[in-house]
């Protein structure tokens, strides 16, 4: 996102913290109803989840939508 605005190329973990503080700062004024799921490379392969409270968390794997509840059972059972 960074990079072809400034020609900045900026890390997952800085993206997710980003995210995070905006969200933190519109439960005060705003609330957003969003959970977010924030997936990068730079510089290694990171995965965040962050809620509608502004809370962050770096996990392993993470799913979305209808077949999460059966999808996260499968992962935490299966995942290595």
């Amino acid at each position: 996102m960074g990079k072809f605005d400034h020609g900045v190329i900026y890390h997952t973990h800085a993206m997710a913290y980003f995210a995070r503080y905006r969200l933190a700062t519109a439960l005060r004024e705003d609330p957003l109803r969003v959970k977010l799921l924030i997936a990068g490379t730079q510089p290694k392969p990171e995965l965040y989840w962050i809620d509608e409270l502004g809370s962050c968390c770096k996990i392993p794997y993470g799913v979305h939508g209808y077949a999460s509840n059966f999808l996260l059972g499968l992962l935490d059972r299966r995942y290595r």
